[in-house]
């Protein structure tokens, strides 16, 4: 998927140590052998800390602190406002504060994504330094459903790839939508008319069949589409309302869930969930994976956004192992993701090893 990035930053104050951290957090130090959710502890090698992250809320961040090693008692509001947190956890989620996330200017690099293979423990200020500044990088939006299409650098034509995506509905009902055809389009906003097959199930998991074939008129640059009546719809109130499940804007397609909408809408290509000899293959895809994580939602989105492989076979999320670098104000800081099933094998429940540079 594309990841847009924007630039960060974050100033601390240590006045908001007292009074934003959470009561919950310890950082006793070494030979703390039953450290609890949310709890920043000393590795017994004394060589990094271990922090612990309950990240299960379906709807709110837990935002953390390196500086002050301490999640921070924040609302949503709150957060958007504030530049004492870091990094914030929901679900498989991370964030930085910076970009489209917050207001502050953490900057954030995947060293393994730069061609950086040093392990965690030999990474120094020296790996930091020779990072290249356009390759810090800020959050941005990441859209599931953003690699419908290939840019024809030569045409200056989008080619469809016409994948199969797995879907679930502002709902929360299963579905599989392929972006079939675009005629007529032009420079954004105007998008021409654009053709559409899919399958929707109200009530079960069957997407067996032919399916619909639609054609919609995209040409004022932005439209919404609800799979349950089969119709474009003008809803009065988008961001409150359950009467689409795709927002269609300047080529960029949005779900109505996370921070467009209100609904449950989710979706993923259907050739990461199952073995699909060609991911075009509309009817390869017959029956919908009820699981909840096979279906991912609009994120604000990271450097973190792919610090997990997923199984399809199992919906498992294994850390990809990658270290990553963190600028905070005038601290550098160095990351690594054990596991996302804490110590009991909970999911959503993070351990990672951070130290400063």
């Amino acid at each position: 998927m594309k990841r847009v990035f924007l630039l960060i930053g974050l100033v601390l104050t240590m006045g908001y140590f007292v009074s934003g951290c959470s009561s919950d957090d310890d950082t006793t130090g070494p030979g703390n052998t039953t450290p609890g959710p949310n709890t920043t502890v000393r590795d017994d090698s004394d060589d990094f800390w271990v922090t612990r992250i309950d990240a299960t809320s379906q709807d709110d961040y837990t935002y953390y602190s390196l500086a002050m090693k301490d999640t921070l008692d924040l609302t949503a509001a709150e957060a958007d406002e504030s530049t004492d947190w870091d990094l914030a956890f929901m679900r498989s989620v991370i964030i930085t504060n910076s970009g489209t996330s917050g207001p502050g200017s953490v900057l954030a690099v995947d060293l393994t994504e730069i061609g950086d293979s040093t392990g965690f423990k030999n990474v120094t200020s020296a790996n930091a330094n020779a990072v290249q500044q356009d390759q810090w990088q800020s959050d941005g939006r990441n859209l599931v459903m953003d690699n419908y299409y290939v840019y024809n650098p030569q045409t200056h034509e989008l080619d469809m790839t016409k994948f199969v995506y797995a879907m679930r509905d502002a709902e929360g009902r299963f579905m599989k939508v392929q972006f079939v055809e675009i005629y007529g389009g032009g420079a954004p906003p105007s998008m021409g008319s654009y053709v559409i097959r899919y399958v929707y199930n109200p009530s079960g998991t069957d997407l067996s069949g032919p399916g619909i074939t639609d054609t919609i008129d995209g040409s004022a640059g932005i439209f919404y589409y609800d799979f349950s009546s089969g119709t474009a719809t003008t809803p009065s109130d988008p961001q409150n309302s359950l009467e689409w499940d795709i927002k269609v804007s300047s080529y960029d397609v949005f779900l109505n869930s996370s921070f467009s909408g209100i609904g449950d809408a989710a979706a993923n290509p259907a050739h990461w969930l199952i073995d699909m000899a060609d991911s075009t293959d509309f009817d390869a895809y017959s029956e919908a994976i009820s699981e909840p994580q096979a279906y991912f939602q609009d994120q604000e989105g990271s450097v973190f956004t792919d610090w997990y492989d997923y199984d399809g076979t199992t919906h498992t999320l294994t850390s990809k192992g990658h270290v990553y670098l963190l600028k905070a104000g005038d601290s550098t800081y160095k990351l690594e993701i054990e596991t996302w099933y804490g110590d009991t094998g909970e999911s959503a429940n993070y351990i990672f090893h951070w130290e400063p540079l």
